[in-house]
């Protein structure tokens, strides 16, 4: 059978206000006394982009900057007759609400005291997960190079899938089990929005390559408000963006048959080593976008684009049972069947089904004349003398391919004589554009479009000329 699937998406997402980062800072500012320091001011700085976001201490001495993106920051808090103090190399994760305090002293604001970030604490949300940080996403091994699939690193996270299918397109994502939550009924989000397809039960709408992934969070136990609607648990996975420094890569993965064993069923049934390739490439850029001065161009605008291609064909062998020589004319004279009780192979006898009659002994048992020499030739109680041979069975048999293959011993003549090559073949694109532009420190645009789309053919019963378009 030919199979030809083709599925795509193309999705304009986080569009003007719309755009939804789960990360935050949040803090107190106190002098040395512990007394609150209200209407200090707070900069957190994007030590990538260099994009400044600034807030106000309330009347307790409290502040929070959301919607911040992933990253590496600076946070300073600045006060009339104090020190200015800054916390710099603080690496602020995919769904984390960070903590950081300030203790200012007392002294002039152009003094300044700088130091490097300490742990952070995570107070401010009530679930309990494991990131997948960039570098593990980008070092680490994968076969078929779904992010995802780095799900299995956090413990309580089990995966039922089959270990041949892991590429991008399998949807690996429906056999996560997460902390007992069953298949199917992860939570899957990109950017903080929902990515999950129609179709339910953990299908995702789009697989980001790999490269174009900054980092992901497993929440096994979402207790969260915003996760409410999940039953299991989450995968909540954010975009690389764009920096000040330009960054890229080329990749390519490949696979040959001359590195292969055959498989059994090639070496059981005499077939040489079949065909096997795999090619997974692709490349990745991101970087700053230089705007002309009217629009204030430096440190405003970044973009990210990746594109990336899988193809594969994979040497399959399908085993079946056809019809024996001589069957589609009625000649049954080679059927065997295997006797268990002998351990032999025995004729298997074609009775005329017109020539049922009561036995002569009074039994009730009914008995039927067995054909000469096991050929359907003519019905013996047809008074025409018609053949028994249907003639619209007998064009259908006729499309059936002769055996090539003996069964071996225990097994009966006619079952699984039918070998032949099905390989599989899979082509996968993947296309990723996203723009994220600062009009200010409070005001910013992001714009991603991600479009996939899967070629394939299959002949899983060795039978060519059935067409299947999904």
């Amino acid at each position: 059978m030919h199979h030809h699937k083709l599925s795509w998406l193309g999705i304009v997402v986080f569009l003007f206000s719309t755009t939804l980062f789960c990360q935050e800072f949040t803090g107190h500012v106190t002098d040395p006394s512990h007394a609150a320091v209200p209407k200090a001011t707070i900069i957190v700085h994007n030590q990538g982009t260099n994009i400044d976001v600034t807030t106000l201490t309330t009347g307790a001495g409290d502040y929070t900057v959301p919607y911040l993106k992933p990253g590496t920051y600076t946070v300073t808090a600045v006060s009339g007759n104090f020190e200015q103090q800054s916390k710099t190399d603080i690496v602020l994760n995919v769904d984390q609400t960070a903590t950081i305090n300030f203790v200012l002293k007392v002294g002039s604001v152009s003094e300044s005291v700088t130091v490097t970030a300490e742990a952070l604490l995570d107070a401010g949300k009530a679930d309990v997960g494991e990131v997948v940080e960039n570098t593990r996403v980008t070092e680490l091994p994968l076969n078929g190079r779904d992010p995802s699939t780095l799900a299995q690193l956090s413990s309580g996270v089990n995966w039922y899938g089959d270990k041949h299918y892991t590429r991008p397109f399998d949807q690996t994502e429906g056999a996560l089990d997460i902390n007992g939550g069953g298949e199917g009924n992860t939570v899957l989000m990109l950017d903080g929005v929902s990515n999950e397809s129609p179709q339910g039960n953990a299908q995702v709408a789009y697989i980001p390559p790999v490269d174009a992934v900054q980092e992901f969070k497993i929440i096994t136990n979402p207790y969260d408000a915003q996760f409410g609607r999940g039953q299991g648990g989450v995968i909540d996975m954010t975009l690389k963006s764009g920096t000040n420094a330009l960054h890229g890569d080329v990749y390519e993965f490949a696979r040959r048959g001359w590195l292969d064993s055959n498989t059994w069923a090639n070496d059981y049934y005499g077939y040489a080593k079949g065909q096997h390739k795999q090619d997974q490439f692709g490349s990745e850029l991101d970087g700053p976008i230089r705007l002309p001065k009217f629009f204030d161009g430096r440190d405003r605008a970044f973009f990210l684009l990746q594109y990336e291609e899988f193809k594969d064909v994979i040497p399959y062998t399908t085993t079946t049972s056809v019809p024996m020589p001589g069957w589609v004319d009625g000649d049954f004279s080679n059927a065997t069947y295997y006797d268990s009780s002998t351990h032999s192979q025995q004729p298997l006898i074609i009775y005329d089904p017109l020539t049922v009659q009561p036995a002569s002994d009074g039994s009730g048992r009914y008995l039927r004349t067995a054909f000469p020499n096991n050929k359907i030739l003519a019905c013996a109680a047809a008074t025409s003398g018609a053949s028994c041979i249907n003639p619209v069975a007998q064009k259908i048999l006729s499309y059936y391919p002769a055996p090539n293959v003996t069964p071996g011993a225990g097994f009966n003549a006619f079952s699984n004589n039918y070998a032949v090559r099905t390989p599989e073949s899979d082509t996968y694109r993947n296309v990723l554009g996203k723009v994220d532009y600062n009009l200010t420190s409070k005001d910013r645009f992001t714009l991603r479009y991600g479009y996939w789309e899967r070629y394939g053919e299959q002949s899983g019963n060795g039978m060519p000329g059935v067409v299947n378009q999904e």
